[in-house]
């Protein structure tokens, strides 16, 4: 799902429940629903883009290293330090 397309589903919930002074059950039920529906993708995309910051820093080294072989040791090193000492 896009950022745009969850912008639209949270904007519309927005919209009805500040249009309602009062919510039946069956209103109630909907609204809880369709928060559990963008809590779940927004879960999806967050731990789709979620990288462990150790393994992102050795996917720059690696992308650094064909120009920057100073750079790249360095992150590595850096990558090597937070792992030990458990971040």
């Amino acid at each position: 799902m896009r950022m745009s397309e969850l912008a639209v589903m949270v904007q519309a919930l927005k919209d009805e429940v500040e249009s309602q002074a009062v919510f039946d059950q069956a209103d109630a039920d909907s609204v809880r629903a369709r928060v559990r529906e963008l809590a779940e993708r927004v879960e999806k995309m967050s731990g789709a883009h979620d990288e462990p910051m150790t393994d992102q820093l050795t996917r720059i080294a690696a992308e650094f290293e064909a120009e920057h072989p100073k750079t790249a040791r360095l992150l590595e090193r850096m990558a090597d330090t937070l792992s030990k000492l458990g971040v």
